[in-house]
């Protein structure tokens, strides 16, 4: 394999997975996209444990009826229209064919705070196709970046249709799924139980916010759980506090084990 083929390969590897494949449509335009995750929590995670035993709880789905576990291809959506009475819904009722993979944008509106309280999930929309896809994906970017413009449609993934919008960011397309109207609670209450701030201090609030102003820098948000949690974790296995082994699992080399816990936090810390 020659140099090249090699750096394709590798740069192929490295590009995220897309969640969804279509086209973003304006007025006469298609725009072959890919939505492609923007955000990625790093967190810890558990999983569950049988106390005393240290085996995995595991949660087979189950039918209530027959007590038997099931295959992914013998569950099928339902809605209960009435208490115990369902219909089935599948997939393909859900969407179809060219509906399914096109996002219409037909208004266009402000990027307000507004639009801001009905943000879901956000993602990338990276082009996809040739050149003449790349400079109509350009085009969308230019001219809704050009206006300070979001557009709205709507996109159907993983079975299920979600309002969205679609704008500029960080010079690229970003797709950010919405809560409709009735899912957003009214801030009335809030503003009813509020009281108008006195001059002075408003004043000082005023003063001390200006003062600790400064350009934002996504390096500066941070979260001690995360941290807390791992601290406790390698502590826990240090000090041998807590262990358990699952049945059948092969004999612990704690120092190793600590080795390999160090390593996987070095290279968190390396990638934030």
């Amino acid at each position: 394999m020659t140099a090249a083929a090699t750096k394709a390969r590798s740069a192929k590897k490295k590009q995220p997975r897309a969640l969804w494949n279509g086209s973003v449509v304006f007025g006469e335009v298609a725009v072959p996209v890919s939505v492609q995750v923007a955000r990625q929590r790093e967190d810890v995670s558990f999983v569950l444990l049988h106390r005393g035993c240290g085996a995995r709880i595991v949660q087979p789905k189950r039918c209530s009826r027959h007590n038997r576990s099931v295959k992914p291809s013998e569950i099928v959506k339902g809605f209960e229209f009435a208490t115990g009475h369902y219909v089935e819904i599948e997939d393909s009722d859900l969407a179809s064919g060219d509906e399914a993979k096109t996002i219409l944008l037909d208004r266009f509106v402000p990027p307000d705070e507004r639009l801001l309280l009905h943000v879901d999930s956000t993602y990338y929309l990276a082009p996809r196709g040739g050149e003449g896809d790349a400079a109509a994906y350009a085009l969308l970017l230019a001219a809704l970046g050009s206006e300070q413009l979001a557009g709205l449609g709507a996109i159907v993934m993983y079975g299920r249709e979600y309002a969205c919008a679609v704008y500029p960011l960080a010079g690229v397309l970003c797709l950010s799924t919405l809560f409709l109207s009735a899912d957003v609670r009214s801030t009335v209450p809030i503003r009813r139980a509020l009281k108008a701030a006195p001059e002075r201090e408003l004043l000082l609030a005023r003063k001390f916010v200006a003062g600790q102003s400064r350009e934002f820098n996504p390096k500066l948000l941070r979260s001690g759980h995360g941290k807390r949690i791992r601290a406790l974790i390698e502590g826990k296995v240090r000090d041998g506090r807590g262990l358990v082994e699952a049945p059948g699992a092969s004999p612990l080399d704690l120092e190793k084990a600590l080795r390999e816990s160090l390593k996987l936090a070095a290279r968190k810390r390396g990638s934030k």
